[in-house]
Parts: C-alpha cells; sequence; structure tokens
C-alpha cells in the first residue's frame, strides 16, 4: 500500500471485510502500522489483504480504524502479559507440594476468569489457548481440592471463550481416563458429577460437531449411567437423552450401547432415578436403533406397576 487517497479495501479480523474512507495521504500511517506490528509479532497480513480502492458494503471512518487497531494490539498485549504473570503458577502445577498446586490453580483463577476487571473475550481466548492443556493435566490430580478448581476453571474457560472447541480435544481423553474404565478413577462423586455436567455443556456448546466424539461420549456413558452416585446416573441419563437429540443421524449406530447399562437402572430405589432412566430410554430408542424396542417394552411394562405415580 503506497500513499493514496480515497477509500481502502481490506480485511480486519472479528470486523472482516472494511473499507476505510480517509482524505489524507495515509503512507506514513501503514508504515507506522507496520513497525507497530512488527513490535508484538502481529501479523501485519492478517489487519490487511486485498488492498484496492473498491468500496465494500461496510465503510469505517479513519478515527474508527485507528482507534480498532490501537484496540487489537492492545489486546494482544493484556493477554501477553497475564501469560507473563501465570508463568510462574503454571510451572508451580508441576510440582510436588499440593498446597503450592492449589494456589497456583487459584492465582490462575483470580488472573483469568475472575479476573477484575474482566478480560475481553477475544483475551480469554488467547489465554485459555495457551493454558488449558496445563490445567486438563490438573483433573488427575492426586488433590481432590485441586482437581475441583481445574474442573471449575476448565467450565469457566468452556462458558467464557468465544471458540470453546478447541479445549475439547484435550479434556475427553483425560474423561474417558477419569469415568469411562471399569475401576472408578474419579473417587469424589461430586467431581464425577461435575465431569458429566461439564459433558453436557459439551454438547450443548458443540452441537453437531458432538459427533466427533461421539465414541468418547458412549464409552462414558455406559459407565456413569451405572454410577453408584444417584445423582451421576440422572445427570447421564440428561447427558445420554440430549447426545441423541443432537446428533440422531449418527447416534443411532451406538445407541444399542446404552441400552443395556439403562436397563440395569430401570428398578433403581430412588424413584427419580427410574424416571430419568425410563425418559432416557424413550430419547435413546426414538433416535437410535429401532432393534432394541423388543428388549425394553418389558421392562416398561413392568413400570407401568411402578408405585410412583411420575414412573407410571
Amino acid at each position: 500500500m503506497g500513499s493514496q487517497e480515497g477509500s481502502l479495501k481490506f480485511e480486519v479480523p472479528i470486523l472482516g471485510p472494511c473499507t476505510l474512507v480517509t482524505g489524507c495521504v495515509i503512507g506514513p500511517l501503514v508504515n507506522e502500522i507496520k513497525q507497530i506490528a512488527y513490535t508484538y509479532s502481529i501479523n501485519y497480513e492478517s489487519l490487511f489483504s486485498g488492498v484496492s480502492n473498491t468500496l465494500l458494503n461496510r465503510a469505517i471512518d479513519f478515527e474508527f480504524f485507528v482507534f480498532f487497531l490501537y484496540s487489537y494490539i492492545y489486546g494482544k498485549m493484556e493477554s501477553e502479559e497475564i501469560l507473563k504473570v501465570l508463568a510462574r503458577p503454571i510451572n508451580s502445577l508441576s510440582g510436588d507440594n499440593k498446597v503450592a498446586r492449589r494456589k497456583a490453580l487459584e492465582k490462575i483463577i483470580s488472573e483469568t476468569v475472575q479476573r477484575d476487571p474482566a478480560l475481553e473475550k477475544d483475551e480469554l481466548q488467547q489465554v485459555a489457548v495457551e493454558i488449558h492443556r496445563n490445567i486438563a493435566i490438573m483433573l488427575s490430580d492426586d488433590s481432590e481440592k485441586c482437581r475441583e478448581l481445574a474442573i471449575s476453571i476448565i467450565k469457566d474457560f468452556l462458558l467464557m471463550i468465544p471458540q470453546p472447541g478447541v479445549i475439547f480435544s484435550c479434556i475427553f481423553p483425560i474423561f474417558v481416563d477419569r469415568l469411562a474404565q471399569k475401576d472408578i478413577k474419579e473417587d469424589s462423586e461430586e467431581l464425577r458429577l461435575q465431569l458429566v455436567q461439564i459433558l453436557v455443556l459439551t454438547i450443548q456448546l458443540a452441537q453437531s460437531g458432538a459427533v466427533q466424539y461421539l465414541y468418547d461420549y458412549v464409552q462414558i456413558l455406559k459407565m456413569t449411567i451405572a454410577d453408584p452416585f444417584a445423582e451421576v446416573k440422572k445427570e447421564s441419563c440428561k447427558c445420554a437423552a440430549l447426545l441423541a437429540k443432537t446428533i440422531p443421524a449418527y447416534f443411532h449406530q451406538h445407541s444399542e450401547n446404552l441400552v443395556n447399562p439403562l436397563l440395569t437402572q430401570i428398578s433403581h430405589q430412588h424413584s427419580k432415578v427410574r424416571s430419568a432412566v425410563i425418559s432416557c430410554l424413550g430419547d435413546v430408542i426414538r433416535f437410535g436403533n429401532n432393534k432394541s424396542v423388543e428388549d425394553v417394552i418389558s421392562h416398561f411394562a413392568q413400570r407401568i406397576f411402578d408405585p410412583i405415580p411420575a414412573v407410571r
């Protein structure tokens, strides 16, 4: 881009295609922007592309353009400063002292998801991308308190960042390891419940993208539906039903894997569990393989005589 007057076509992250309307000579400004981009390791080409004099659908004035550019640079600087602050607590997560690990997680929370003033979503996204693997490892920590804090951070990241899917590939293998084994690795009932609640959240966030982790969901739910803790059973039924309704075109291939675990719980001593199981079975069969109808019909018939009206 040389010195010119009039309108300038370019791409700006977030805003998309824009047109800069200016009556001044912009050559010196471009050189300054290039220098700033170099100083803060910003890809200059990602800020401008397809330079031409053709007007696009959106026109922004010169002052707004400068404001946006400096906001973009400031946001990158802010996230980089936070990562510098977090370097020490991140290193502490691999230490032997569980108190130090707990304090490190608390520091990470205070500097990210509970920071005051709060980070912009894009800034938090950059931080989450850099540190989420370190946090995910803590889901397997020996200390229950550290695992609880790590779960809290992961959940907040999923809820707060614009692109939560970047975390999925890291957390699912750990979820499978903690929840889908014959011998339960996560010995805290409350934490198992929170992990299953995060599974529900991932389906809500991913929607059709949940198909990428369908096998993992099914392997986990096969075990958590039969969890000793009633609340985990109910949340697992909620998760299975949501999975069936969200990706029915793919769910039917695996639905039979959940029918038997659900049938083992249909006579559970807690009526709310029985209700959750029956409701879930309805969705699993409706959106799944209808071959399972013959397997469940006799069990449903028995529940017609259940002493609890809600179950009947």
